[in-house]
């Protein structure tokens, strides 16, 4: 099995793609004072890149990360055992870059799982607006053959609420862009992953019986 060129590849593009979604996405909350903000999946992950739990650990971790019930504590132990351990077994280049693959695969889903949401909440506000602007424009209508000034306020108001709408129409177009992006580079990772996984079963095999 070789890990080449087109692994290191697959990487950084799934770097790049995820950088340009984190510069689209609602910040995260801020810690309370003087507590650093901890994401425990994301140090979970950390741990999987560096080799020091193994597939069954993570997926572990990912299901209790799924319910909302994974806390900084649980990746510290696991942490703290591995350190505790020693060093860990050699891995291969290809075993590391399986790992790295896999962890890409992790953060992209966590990533469009963000996007997603987001962009959910971008289409529920422009609704909104929708709503409101043909609101103002009934209003408008109905007023103005008793008060022309009332009539324009109202459309002044109209116009405010269509520019905010265009704005988020536009933020919409690029979520849903940097969502098929996103997409895309799963599916190239997860195929890396599936082929390197049939090599390194094949090599397995014959190496017991060689």
């Amino acid at each position: 099995m070789v890990c080449g060129p087109d692994v290191f590849r697959l990487i950084e593009v799934a770097d790049q793609v995820m950088q340009r979604h984190a510069t689209r996405v609602a910040p995260p909350t801020p810690a309370p004072a003087g507590q650093p903000r901890v994401d425990p999946w994301a140090e979970a992950l950390s741990l999987y890149e560096q080799g020091l739990i193994d597939d069954e650990a993570l997926q572990r971790l990912r299901r209790l990360a799924a319910r909302g019930e994974l806390r900084p504590v649980d990746v510290a132990v696991l942490r703290f055992e591995a350190q505790r351990g020693g060093a860990t077994r050699p891995s291969s280049k290809e075993e590391e870059g399986l790992r790295l693959l896999k962890a890409r695969r992790a953060r992209l889903l966590n990533a469009r799982q963000s996007s997603q949401q987001t962009l959910q909440r971008v289409e529920a506000q422009i609704a909104d607006l929708d709503a409101r602007i043909r609101e103002k424009e009934e209003a408008a209508r109905a007023v103005l053959p008793q008060d022309e000034e009332w009539a324009r306020q109202l459309l002044e108001e109209k116009v405010i609420f269509e520019e905010s709408k265009a704005r988020l129409e536009e933020q919409a177009r690029a979520l849903r862009e940097d969502i098929q992006s996103l997409e895309d580079v799963l599916a190239q990772i997860e195929a890396k992953i599936v082929e390197l996984e049939a090599m390194q079963t094949r090599a397995e095999l014959h190496a017991r019986h060689t």
